[in-house]
């Protein structure tokens, strides 16, 4: 589903990688394709020694939640789990 269109005007745009950017909107961190498609959202935080992140794949209708007690303990485990959800592992 492509919400950019409806949602482009509250949108940030803070990163352009290889393929898609990173936007922030409605308190949340949107990784948008350059066609406008969303390839995920979430939300994070951090804390002194513990850190948490909720994520969701709206194409998949996959739902990532990670808690560490570790301040850097989240990013790790995401980038590997986002690519396999991206990559289709999970279907």
């Amino acid at each position: 589903m492509n919400y950019i269109n409806k949602l482009d005007q509250l949108f940030q745009e803070l990163e352009e990688k290889d393929g898609w950017v990173m936007k922030y909107g409605y308190c949340l961190w949107f990784y948008v394709e350059n066609d406008g498609k969303i390839v995920c959202f979430q939300k994070e935080g951090i804390n002194a020694g513990a850190s948490g992140l909720i994520r969701h794949f709206p194409e998949q209708d996959i739902n990532v939640v990670i808690l560490s007690n570790m301040e850097e303990g989240v990013w790790g485990p995401i980038q590997k789990i986002h690519q396999l959800v991206v990559d289709g592992k999970f279907d």
